[in-house]
């Protein structure tokens, strides 16, 4: 059997209670054993943030209607997060920042130095294709010179120079010659 209450505040959950009744003669009715007292609706609180409880707006047991604050939360919290997230991005923004700064400052470096490099090495192919082109020509001026209806003379092996007087003198030493 259930037995509603009003409670005032003085009754507590699971605190031993015992009821008697009436019956329809007059005579009294004796529970078998104690009971214990349980709320007839209890509600979970969950909160979507997270923060130090500033004020509670309820009372034990007393009633709460749709709408009513029943309890304050601080942002403090919260507001150390954001602060917290917004150092970061600061912090993120300034080393890009000091990485941009020094990218420009090598390419402000080394891109000139890549130029001249470029044009030395341009100018050293532009000296070398004059130079092929003066070989190339002195080469043809060379061979208009050249006789074309002559054969050419035959390559003959040079006299061989006369031996030395102390080659000579070794020669004669020697028994077999």
């Amino acid at each position: 059997m259930v037995v509603s209450l009003s409670n005032p505040g003085a009754l507590t959950k699971d605190m031993a209670a015992t009821a008697t009744m009436t019956d329809s003669d007059g005579s009294d009715i004796y529970p078998y054993a104690d009971g214990k007292l349980d709320y007839a609706e209890t509600w979970e609180l969950e909160l979507k943030i997270g923060g130090p409880v500033l004020s509670v707006n309820l009372s034990d047991h007393a009633l709460v209607t749709a709408g009513q604050a029943l309890l304050t939360v601080g942002d403090k919290e919260i507001k150390d997060k954001i602060e917290a997230k917004q150092d970061e991005i600061e912090a993120q923004k300034e080393s890009i920042k000091a990485k941009e700064k020094e990218i420009k400052t090598q390419q402000e470096e080394v891109i000139p130095d890549a130029k001249e490099g470029i044009k030395t090495a341009q100018e050293a192919v532009e000296t070398a294709k004059q130079g092929v082109a003066d070989a190339q020509q002195k080469v043809e001026e060379e061979l208009k010179s050249w006789p074309t209806s002559t054969p050419w003379p035959p390559l003959t092996a040079p006299s061989p120079p006369a031996p030395s007087s102390r080659a000579r003198r070794l020669r004669a030493a020697t028994p077999w010659s």
